[in-house]
């Protein structure tokens, strides 16, 4: 069956979504919950949700409403079977485009014909690498793509910066963990260690990855700190896209996450920092080593 761009979208967000979160067969799917998170209106959402009805993932109950009908271990084959949206293939020309060489300042125009793409599917692309932080939008016509890590110097520079910042903000004296969030980061690493690493998509990964750290850093209630952190985590996105990994190190990468987790859970801070310190150090050594 053929979906429109927003329904396939709506589709594939969703499946991830239960993936993640791990819902169980028998969760409420409350429509103007999924619609709220996502940003959408309610009536693409019903449509998602009758066309995983159909494919049983979903059972519709008049009474109860819209429940997952399936465990969300058993979502792999309705991701597979999902094409890949005109938006996906565009944005991974642009982002390919602009790690092998900065595109700098471009008009809209300028751009639907490097890319012969339309302007509506365009301008949607541009959204979201504006939600990324890497494209900025002049203020007369045009488009300003800021320049992200896509050099071997720079990556390192961006592991320095991590080392310089990260453990310190552990030390900090106003750090203080969040007990609902640091239960919901050591159920999370729990599931990716548990084989999850193997089911996730590289984006997921990532995402996963990103809300570790920067939770973390949050905890430091710091608001310089954490924008930093946050904005060198927008400019480094496209390069750790492209790092290939093996199943093994993201097993090891959740593990080290678990520990550190664990030391402060224990409110070990010293050893959390140690441990923060050795997990970048290693990441570094592995995907940005000194020549």
């Amino acid at each position: 069956m053929k979906h429109n761009h927003l329904q396939q979208k709506i589709l594939r967000e969703l499946l991830q979504w239960i993936r993640v979160e791990r819902l169980e067969a028998g969760h409420k799917l409350v429509t103007s919950q999924i619609a709220k998170q996502f940003g959408v209106s309610r009536t693409p959402v019903l449509a998602a949700l009758d066309v995983l009805v159909k494919d049983d993932v979903v059972h519709y109950d008049k009474n109860k409403g819209y429940l997952l009908a399936c465990h969300y271990d058993a979502l792999d084959e309705q991701l597979e079977t999902l094409p890949e949206s005109g938006l996906d293939k565009l944005y991974q020309s642009i982002c390919d485009s602009h790690f092998a060489n900065p595109l700098g300042e471009l008009s809209e125009s300028e751009m639907m014909r490097r890319f012969d793409t339309s302007r509506a599917l365009l301008l949607k692309c541009l959204s979201k690498i504006l939600q990324e932080g890497w494209v900025i939008r002049n203020e007369g016509h045009g488009w300003q793509f800021i320049e992200v890590v896509n050099d071997e110097t720079a990556y390192r520079e961006s592991y320095e910066f991590r080392l310089l910042n990260e453990p310190a903000a552990l030390l900090s004296e106003s750090f203080q963990p969040d007990p609902d969030e640091l239960a919901s980061l050591i159920e999370e690493q729990q599931f990716i260690q548990n084989h999850g690493f193997e089911k996730l998509s590289a984006k997921e990964l990532y995402d996963a990855n990103i809300r570790f750290h920067e939770t973390l850093i949050s905890w430091a209630n710091n608001r310089f700190t954490l924008q930093a952190i946050q904005r060198l985590n927008q400019l480094r996105r496209l390069v750790e896209y492209r790092q290939i990994e093996t199943a093994m190190s993201r097993n090891i990468q959740s593990n080290e996450h678990l520990d550190i987790l664990y030391a402060i859970q224990a409110n070990e801070m010293q050893l959390a920092a140690t441990l923060l310190k050795k997990h970048i150090e290693r990441a570094r050594s592995t995907k940005a080593p000194s020549r």
